[in-house]
């Protein structure tokens, strides 16, 4: 990595730092003022939220004003944010507005992840933009794992408030390598009166690359409504039901974003393999078998193996979306269009993760994990053969 890109890794690297330790410290905010789980769930639901209803608004502004003046707006407001949140460990700031700050910094997080995709294109040349996207998902794993590890460790010997203070110097300095990027001048969208249809007329059009889009948006979408049914009870279920401890639970989640690391390290290499529609096939796959094995097992192995099969998708899916989004459609509508489709593909599912509970209660958790593994497998044998074999002819 050199010149821009560095730049822009680094910054990506502090951001993710940032909101993956304030979501980790989140809980014991809340801990702090209520031992309510009702106050928990939202906080939680506050920055889930942010994640469906920002990237259109994102979209629409970013081909208006520029992505990199939309990142340095929301990595300045970070900085904020994160002092704000200093009061709320102090008690001087109730939970009402700290579910506004979780909101704000979803969508501050959402605004880096889908600025990802718009600025990598600007960044470096087409034929590296799978070894740039992964790159990055290496980076954001590796900040999501080292983030709560120091979070934990520092809250208990300093207290949260050093902590939180070091989350504003982080995001400064984010913003600040966000700063020194020079991106080449390009045609932005005209000034005319904000349209957020244009992403929707896009996938309506009959073009080739709106239509491939369009079936793995569909994919995108029933792998993470099973990724979030997964994520959202899994913890849940192997403290309760499977009586694993916090320490072991927590090694398995630090364990698969390792394994999301290597993984998303590795990616380039399996791609100029075994080709894009082998990697979605098996991604699908690796999705689908996750969920049965939650379904079936008893112990912490079960459960490691389960949630770094699930760990596939994730990066795998991710990767190769930004990547044909960033070859297929046209730069002076890029934001519009990767906006819907991040509305569409990733964060209406997540509105789905709050009824996952209510579904476990219904149907207890291995019925759940099967009905889920049921669903995605008919969405996405629905959605996908189109664009698997379409990507397996083109490596041929």
């Amino acid at each position: 990595m050199e010149g821009d890109f560095a730049l822009y890794w680094w910054g990506s690297f502090c951001l993710s730092f940032v909101y993956s330790t304030t979501s980790f410290l989140t809980p014991f905010l809340v801990l702090g003022q209520t031992r309510s789980p009702v106050w928990a769930g939202i906080t939680a639901a506050a920055g889930v939220t942010a994640r469906f209803i920002s990237p259109t608004f994102l979209g629409e502004i970013s081909d208006r004003l520029g992505i990199k003046k939309v990142i340095l707006i929301f990595s300045s407001l970070t900085v904020l944010l994160c002092l704000v949140l200093v009061a709320v460990s102090q008690g001087k700031i109730g939970l009402l507005a700290l579910c506004l700050i979780r909101f704000a910094l979803g969508t501050a997080y959402t605004a880096l992840t889908f600025g990802t995709t718009v600025s990598v294109p600007h960044l470096v040349s087409k034929d590296r933009l799978i070894q740039a996207n992964s790159n990055l998902m290496t980076g954001t794993y590796a900040a999501e794992l080292i983030g709560p590890l120091i979070a934990g460790w520092a809250s208990m010997n300093l207290g949260m408030a050093p902590v939180l203070i070091a989350c504003s110097g982080a995001s400064a300095l984010g913003a600040a390598l966000f700063l020194a990027i020079k991106f080449p001048q390009f045609q932005t969208a005209d000034q005319t009166p904000f349209d957020f249809s244009i992403g929707w007329k896009f996938f309506r059009e009959k073009s080739e690359p709106s239509q491939k889009l369009l079936a793995l948006m569909k994919v995108n979408f029933f792998c993470y409504v099973g990724l979030y049914v997964l994520y959202a009870l899994f913890n849940f279920y192997c403290a309760s039901v499977l009586n694993l401890t916090n320490a072991i639970i927590g090694l398995i989640n630090a364990a698969s974003k390792a394994f999301g690391i290597l993984l998303s390290a590795l990616t380039p290499w399996i791609e100029k393999r075994f080709g894009e529609g082998i990697l979605l096939a098996a991604s699908a796959a690796s999705l689908i078998g996750s969920l049965i094995l939650m379904a079936f097992v008893s112990g912490a192995l079960g459960c490691a193996i389960a949630l770094c099969l699930a760990m596939v998708p994730q990066v795998i899916i991710t990767i190769i979306a930004r990547v044909l989004r960033q070859r297929l459609i046209p730069q002076e509508i890029m934001g519009r269009v990767s906006g819907f489709y991040s509305t569409i593909a990733v964060g209406s599912s997540t509105i789905l993760s709050p009824f996952s509970g209510f579904g476990a209660v219904f149907l207890g958790y291995p019925a759940l994990f099967l009905a889920t593994a049921a669903l995605c497998s008919i969405g996405i044998f629905w959605s996908g053969p189109e664009i698997w074999m379409e990507a397996v002819k083109a490596e041929k």
